[in-house]
């Protein structure tokens, strides 16, 4: 998948580049500052290598069941709002985070309509997700702004309503990214 290889990519050349790194991540004091592109860097980069190879399994894991259901496109957006609700999430709720897992969890949320049809035991997964986003270090914050928008998604999918959900799905969250800056000057 492109997203794993984006992720891998990303994550080595921060990795080298310690600069790089901090340029990269979500921060939202630098992102009210004007630094616009944090939302969508930091969803590729990675605190570790450990960190890395959990979210590109996870993906990979989840992106080979998600995508022949929703396709290609789809599944792009439905990682775009993932990035948005969960940079927003973070902007409002922590102070910063790095990685793909506030798009895992849109797409575990996107997954929840669609239940046995996958293949998934959405029982564990959401088990194991919620255990996760306690742990140390892990963003709760980006977590839950994840599968916030994924659930929606996933049951306009199945609705066959996706256009308009998706637009009020990133729509919401850039209002909420936008609302933030403002607030916080």
């Amino acid at each position: 998948m492109a997203f794993i290889a984006a992720c891998v990519g990303a994550s080595l050349l921060a990795w080298l580049s310690p600069f790089l790194y901090v340029q990269l991540v979500f921060d939202p004091q630098a992102f009210a500052a004007g630094e616009v592109w944090r939302p969508c860097t930091a969803a590729f980069v990675h605190a570790s290598p450990a960190h890395l190879v959990l979210n590109c399994v996870a993906a990979w894991t989840l992106g080979r069941k998600l995508e022949p259901l929703l396709g290609s496109r789809r599944l792009l957006g439905l990682s775009l709002a993932g990035v948005l609700a969960s940079s927003a999430a973070v902007a409002w709720l922590s102070t910063g985070a790095t990685g793909f897992s506030g798009v895992l969890l849109a797409w575990v949320g996107a997954c929840v309509p669609f239940g046995r049809q996958l293949g998934l035991d959405l029982g564990k997964t959401l088990l194991l997700n919620v255990v996760v986003s306690f742990l140390p270090g892990v963003s709760l914050a980006a977590h839950l702004g994840g599968f916030l928008a994924g659930v929606p998604l996933g049951t306009a999918h199945r609705e066959s309503k996706w256009a308009p959900v998706m637009v009020v799905m990133v729509g919401v969250s850039a209002v909420a990214l936008v609302l933030r800056v403002l607030i916080t000057g």
